[in-house]
């Protein structure tokens, strides 16, 4: 994969995890405040728009990235959403977190060097 796409689907995955975020946001506001609250509902838009786009740049990125290569990286998420969710909610992390981040990563540049290059 080119440093190009590959960069386009580091993106893919910040974003699909920056909406995960916004959409724990959501379901902590609505709670709070309501599901039909101005602030809910716009932090909701939000997190739609960025799946969106995010969506729009992960089909881009399928014509001409092997669906085999491009979709492993989108593990990735399973690393950085925790880690997000530490920082933004004060969630807690474990050694079994770390650990499995560890052979997220590690599976994910074993199939990366494995596949065919683009």
């Amino acid at each position: 994969m080119t440093p190009y796409y590959f960069s386009i689907v580091l993106a893919c995955v910040l974003a699909i995890s920056s909406g995960q975020i916004l959409f724990r946001k959501t379901g902590l506001e609505a709670e709070a405040l309501g599901v039909f609250h101005i602030k809910t509902l716009t932090v909701a838009a939000i997190a739609l728009a960025v799946y969106g786009v995010a969506s729009l740049a992960w089909i881009y990125v399928l014509r001409k990235v092997p669906l085999t290569l491009a979709y492993p990286f989108v593990a990735l998420s399973f690393v950085i959403v925790p880690v997000l969710s530490r920082y933004f909610f004060g969630e807690q992390l474990n050694i079994h977190y770390f650990v499995g981040a560890a052979l997220i990563v590690a599976g994910i540049g074993v199939i990366s060097t494995g596949a065919s290059q683009v």
